[in-house]
């Protein structure tokens, strides 16, 4: 006799929106991502932030005077990273992350570029 066994579990992940790993943006636009929890169940998930190239939480209660910037969490539960007027100093990696089921780390990553407006 045989057994074979399958699992039937999906695989859970953060997706960013839009899927570009590197996401190029002209000084002076407003620039949305989304971040999405995605085979998963949103109860389990804690934690769930942004993070600038620095590391820092970007979060509405904090005040960013070099390029202002700002998190919402959404009624589909999505994160949405709001900049506003992108600058030259917005380039880096931005993180979204969060802790599902109070022991999987996820995180998912995404490149910011930024690039002079052609006139």
């Amino acid at each position: 006799m045989r057994l074979c066994f399958v699992s039937l579990t999906n695989a859970v992940e953060l997706v960013i929106k839009p899927s570009e790993n590197v996401q190029k943006k002209a000084v002076g636009k407003t620039l949305l991502l989304t971040c999405n929890l995605e085979g998963g169940d949103y109860s389990l998930l804690s934690e769930f932030e942004w993070r600038d190239p620095f590391n820092q939480v970007i979060n509405s209660e904090m005040r960013r005077v070099i390029m202002p910037m700002t998190t919402e969490r959404w009624a589909d539960n999505k994160l949405a990273l709001i900049i506003p007027q992108m600058k030259e100093e917005g380039s880096g990696n931005y993180t979204c992350s969060g802790v599902y089921a109070k022991s999987q780390k996820l995180t998912k990553s995404v490149t910011l570029q930024t690039f002079g407006e052609i006139l």
